[in-house]
């Protein structure tokens, strides 16, 4: 990697408005032209600025495995999705992209192609400082949950041991008549969802830090009653997200 195309994003930049975002997401932007779009910019709202990046599977006491989890979801789920699957990972993958956006404790880790949504998240809780992170993500990482862009979909990998680390790129029912709350929660979050391969997961995001692929920014507690009602200005609240 060229490290002088990457210098965009070095810039101790804190963010105290939607401005301020839009003006990142445009570094980012700059960082993937320069880099000749190999790298696809994605973002992670946190509220606390001290938490790291982890999936809610690790950061909870949980007395199951993942499959196990994924198993009972599907048992108490009769989506179609699950019984029509084509290959024998492919109902564990939808189940887990669902259980993820019921709530449930997954391995997988919320990413966003939008700042708007990581910002919004982001700006919860003004006791505190928080941060959005910027992950410069190489493409090749990027996988679809159907063939229709690239035939090499998720369906290939076990999601219990899974080889190399992957984001995803759910598809979701464009059918808004259906009214079902997870689809429109992962349309319009944007959302993807990153999984650490098994061998991989101590210090995996660290080294991303140290290898310059993965940055994060501040956002004081004290710009985010400012930044809520902006983004409420342009829409984008809890409402939109389909949020309880």
């Amino acid at each position: 990697m060229n490290q002088f195309k990457m210098n965009h994003l070095k810039q101790n930049l804190t963010i105290n408005s939607l401005n301020d975002a839009y003006k990142l997401h445009d570094l980012a932007v700059k960082v993937r032209i320069d880099n000749n779009f190999v790298f696809h910019p994605h973002y992670r709202g946190e509220k606390d600025y001290i938490w790291e990046i982890s999936s809610t599977f690790r950061r909870n006491v949980v007395n199951k495995t993942e499959k196990e989890l994924a198993d009972n979801f599907i048992n108490m789920n009769s989506m179609s999705r699950f019984n029509n699957s084509d290959t024998k990972y492919e109902k564990y993958w939808n189940a887990l992209i669902h259980l993820q956006h019921n709530g449930g404790p997954t391995d997988l880790i919320d990413w966003s192609i939008h700042i708007d949504t990581a910002l919004y998240f982001a700006s919860e809780d003004e006791t505190v400082d928080g941060k959005i992170w910027v992950f410069m993500l190489a493409d090749e990482m990027l996988y679809n949950t159907d063939s229709l862009y690239r035939e090499d979909t998720i369906s290939q990998f076990d999601p219990f041991n899974i080889k190399k680390s992957i984001m995803i790129n759910p598809s979701y029912d464009i059918d808004l008549s259906t009214k079902n709350e997870n689809e429109i929660r992962l349309m319009h979050q944007k959302g993807r969802l990153f999984k650490i391969a098994t061998n991989e997961q101590s210090n995996y995001f660290k080294n991303l830090v140290d290898n310059e692929i993965l940055y994060k920014f501040k956002i004081p507690k004290e710009s985010k009653a400012c930044i809520r009602q902006e983004l409420n200005e342009v829409g984008v609240n809890k409402d939109y997200f389909n949020l309880s």
